[in-house]
């Protein structure tokens, strides 16, 4: 499964880049926004994604908090996961940006 999820996890990602290239994007701005998934455990301590073992677990809930998001923002360049949520489990999120450029989703709490 591990292998599936990182072979499946860019298919298409770098066209998506070259897509901005775009005429029809000319003009415009256009940010690059990375994100740290941290979790939030029963017992309230920060839980990183990368100190989650095994690895393809780790990247399963990486997927699951990808196609929720996908499913909830609708990114016109995203082309899967839209139509329905593929996440299999609850979350509730919490975004903040940091960027001194944008205050795109501060705070955002879904």
């Amino acid at each position: 499964m591990e292998k599936l999820l990182q072979k499946n996890r860019f298919k298409g990602g770098h066209s998506v880049a070259l897509k901005l290239h775009d005429s029809k994007y000319d003009g415009m701005v256009k940010n690059i926004y990375l994100g740290c998934i941290v979790f939030l455990t029963k017992e309230k301590d920060y839980l990183p994604l990368e100190w989650i073992y095994p690895k393809n677990k780790a990247l399963e809930l990486l997927d699951n908090v990808e196609s929720y998001l996908i499913y909830r923002f609708s990114p016109e360049l995203n082309i899967q996961k839209k139509q329905k949520n593929y996440c299999k489990y609850d979350f509730c999120f919490h975004i903040q940006n940091f960027s001194s450029h944008s205050n795109f989703l501060n705070d955002w709490i879904g």
